[in-house]
């Protein structure tokens, strides 16, 4: 697991993507939207 606390802004963000294209890969979302929100549909 990833100490979020320790990353910079910057490198929050670039994993926030990441994690973003994942669930999009995975189809668990279908857009770039907050998760949630696909998920939950």
């Amino acid at each position: 697991m990833v100490d979020l606390k320790i990353l910079t802004v910057r490198e929050n963000l670039k994993l926030f993507a990441d994690v973003l294209d994942e669930l999009k890969s995975r189809e668990v979302t279908r857009s770039m939207n907050n998760p949630l929100g696909d998920y939950a549909e």
